[in-house]
C-alpha cells in the first residue's frame, strides 16, 4: 500500500472492504498497523464518528490482540 494514500482514500477503501469482505478489511487494518502508515492517526479519528459501527468493530478486533499481547508481555513470571 503506497504511503502517499491520504486518510480519506484509506477510509473509503476500509469502508468498502468492511461491507464486502470483513476478513479482507481486517487484513487491511493489520497491514496499516504493521506499517505505521503516516495517515493512520487521521484514519482512526475518522472512524470514531457515529455511523461507522461496522468499520469500528473491524478496527477494534484488529487492535485488541495487539493490546492483549502487550499486556501478556508485561506480566511477571512466577
Amino acid at each position: 500500500m503506497p504511503s502517499s494514500d491520504t486518510a480519506e482514500q484509506l477510509h473509503v477503501k476500509l469502508r468498502l472492504l468492511a461491507a464486502e469482505d470483513p476478513r479482507k478489511a481486517q487484513a487491511f487494518v493489520n497491514e496499516l498497523l504493521d506499517s505505521n502508515h503516516p495517515c493512520l492517526q487521521e484514519l482512526l479519528r475518522r472512524i470514531t464518528v457515529p455511523g461507522e459501527g461496522r468499520t469500528r468493530q473491524i478496527v477494534a478486533n484488529a487492535v485488541r490482540p495487539r493490546q492483549d499481547k502487550g499486556r501478556l508481555a508485561r506480566m511477571p513470571l512466577d
